[in-house]
Parts: C-alpha cells; sequence; structure tokens
C-alpha cells in the first residue's frame, strides 16, 4: 500500500506579498550596493557585487519577507529589522569570499582552515569600515519600508 505524504507548499506559490517583498529587497539591495561603493577601502574587489546583492535580496524578500508577510503591523518593523541585518550580511560575505580568494591566489594562507577564518576577518574588517550612519540608516529604512509595502501587499491582495 502506497503511502500519501501531503506537505505545506505554500512557500513555493507566488503571492503579491512574495512579490512586492521581492521587488523591495533587490531595489534596497542595488541602492545598498550603490552607496557602498563609496565607502569600500581600497583595493576590495567588487567584481559580481551588484548582481550578486540583487539575488540576495530576490531571495530575502522571498524568503523572509514574502513568507512572514500578513502577520500584522507590530510585526513589519521588526521584519524590516531582520531582512536589512540579512542583507548586510549577505553582501559582507561576498566582499569577504572575494577578498579571501584574492588572498589565497597570492599564497597569504597557510591552509584551508586559514582561509575559511579569512572570510570571517575580511568581513568584519570591510563591515568596520562600513559603520557609517547613511548606510546604517539606508539599510534599515529601506528594510522596513520593503516590509510595510510587503504587509500591506498581504492585506490588500490575500
Amino acid at each position: 500500500m502506497q503511502r500519501v505524504v501531503v506537505r505545506n507548499s505554500t512557500m513555493q506559490l507566488p503571492t503579491a506579498a512574495k512579490l512586492v517583498g521581492v521587488l523591495g529587497m533587490s531595489a534596497l539591495a542595488f541602492l545598498f550596493v550603490s552607496l557602498v561603493l563609496n565607502w569600500l577601502p581600497a583595493g576590495v574587489r567588487t567584481v559580481g557585487l551588484l548582481p550578486f546583492a540583487i539575488s540576495g535580496g530576490v531571495i530575502i524578500g522571498w524568503r523572509v519577507l514574502g513568507m512572514q508577510s500578513g502577520k500584522g503591523w507590530p510585526q513589519v518593523f521588526g521584519l524590516g529589522g531582520r531582512a536589512a541585518f540579512y542583507l548586510g550580511l549577505y553582501v559582507l560575505f561576498f566582499l569577504g569570499t572575494q577578498q579571501m580568494m584574492t588572498k589565497a591566489l597570492r599564497m597569504r594562507y597557510d591552509g584551508p582552515v586559514d582561509a575559511i577564518v579569512g572570510v570571517i576577518a575580511e568581513g568584519i574588517s570591510i563591515g568596520i569600515s562600513l559603520v557609517r550612519l547613511d548606510v546604517i540608516l539606508l539599510l534599515f529604512i529601506g528594510g522596513m519600508v520593503s516590509a510595510m509595502l510587503s504587509e500591506y501587499a498581504a492585506r490588500r491582495w490575500p
């Protein structure tokens, strides 16, 4: 006898809240990268940063904003802050990995563990240089606006 497995497939179904979350976080990723490029230290590789950040905005908008929208206005601010934090970590991880690969090709690391630790160290050092009021305000206000628009879309078009 065969088993029938019923699974919750609402994660894959597109909704208006997910679409608005994707558009909002992608726009925020574009604005964030265009601002961050001005404040990066000299010598940091940024090849492919914009498409990577926008793809991160798509993933975060779909999985974080779109999935959690529709649960009420009081939770919007926490949701927007979480999405903005994830986007910032996503970009810093990419930049840290780029710097680690540059140093690894120059044989600056003794082994693979040093290279993995180097990703974190490079990401932290780049993140420290980006702790500026305009960068932080853009990231978190943009995350809040994206979350509010996604919540509105979840209520308007369920």
